[in-house]
């Protein structure tokens, strides 16, 4: 389990058909169940600060792998540079841990990373600045929470959590409190993301049976389904001008990249050559779109995977970071 996709994939293949039913609005945690009933502290050894990167905002990008450690991943940054054949360059680690970090979303001024660990036994979100110093646990359950995603106005975090037993959509202060629930069903609701006008929260659910993609106000009101599919549709992000979205959608070792409005139409894929795509991630312009991709071997067989980097019409695929180990979930700076 070291990324989004793979998990919500090995669920989905082990799940039985389930209808849910959605809530009309938020639930707030009963008292006694809070997720932040212990402040928040730094539980990591962060490596010594740095500069971000001596670049524009628009060509870094967080990403995870575990080139320096072999019993876990870490976040790092590289710079990505705008030649059509240039490599990801000068990657800087962010965390040290004898544990999974993997990188989520930047907030919307880029000064802060949100990320989700297991150095404290479970995923469970955590913050930090942008070259890595001050993390700080802002979810404590006994169950994973995981993927948070940054309100475009920086003042929420929108998380999937295992507080209720499987998976629902909950989102919170920035800094950890106030946690409520968006979705209510029993099936599992995962990897938020917010529009960019921050009225509206996309995101995939098996409350239908097979793994599609909905979308949600930020309230969780007015769920509506986008995507159906006999094959799953999950992790979708939506385009910074909002007016359409990425998402991988196929089975195991065949999924792709698929574009689509906003509304669920048009959706086209996105010829990114052999390989599967997943993960995806715009650029602060539109015009790019970062995945990773298993493409030397067959899925989950061991092979190492890269990250990518492709023009939103489908031109221009060029390799980020060396298969030589693993490295995922791209994440762009704003």
């Amino acid at each position: 389990m070291s990324t989004r996709s793979m998990t919500t994939m090995a669920m989905l293949l082990t799940l039985m058909l389930v209808v849910g039913c959605e809530a009309a609005g938020p639930t707030p945690i009963s008292s006694g169940e809070s997720v932040t009933s212990v402040p928040p502290t730094a539980t990591s050894r962060p490596p010594t600060p740095t500069a971000l990167l001596p670049l524009s905002g628009s060509d870094v990008i967080a990403f995870s792998s575990n080139r320096d450690n072999a019993n876990g991943a870490e976040v790092y940054v590289m710079a990505v540079p705008d030649g059509t054949d240039a490599d990801g360059t000068d990657p800087r680690r962010l965390t040290d841990n004898r544990a999974e970090d993997i990188a989520s979303d930047w907030s919307p001024d880029g000064t802060r990373l949100a990320f989700m660990s297991e150095r404290d036994g479970h995923f469970e979100v955590y913050v930090m600045n942008a070259d890595g110093s001050d993390q700080q646990r802002l979810t404590f359950d006994a169950g994973d929470n995981r993927w948070p995603a940054w309100s475009p106005d920086g003042n929420k975090i929108a998380y999937q959590s295992q507080h209720d037993g499987h998976f629902e959509i909950y989102v919170m202060n920035a800094d950890g409190t106030s946690p409520q629930r968006l979705t209510d069903t029993t099936a599992d609701n995962m990897d938020p993301d917010w529009s960019p006008d921050g009225t509206q929260i996309a995101f995939d659910s098996t409350r239908d049976g097979n793994l599609e993609i909905y979308v949600m106000n930020a309230d969780g009101s007015n769920v509506r389904r986008l995507t159906t599919n006999p094959s799953a549709d999950l992790d979708p992000a939506w385009s910074p001008d909002g007016k359409r979205m990425v998402f991988m959608s196929g089975p195991p070792g065949q999924s792709g990249l698929y574009l689509m409005d906003a509304d669920g139409g048009n959706v086209t894929r996105l010829p990114i050559g052999d390989g599967d795509g997943w993960s995806p991630t715009w650029s602060p312009d539109g015009k790019r779109i970062a995945f990773y991709s298993y493409r030397p071997g067959p899925y989950r067989d061991g092979k190492p995977n890269a990250v990518y980097v492709v023009d939103a019409d489908g031109n221009n695929l060029r390799q980020l970071t060396e298969l030589a180990t693993r490295s995922f979930h791209p994440v762009w700076h704003p």
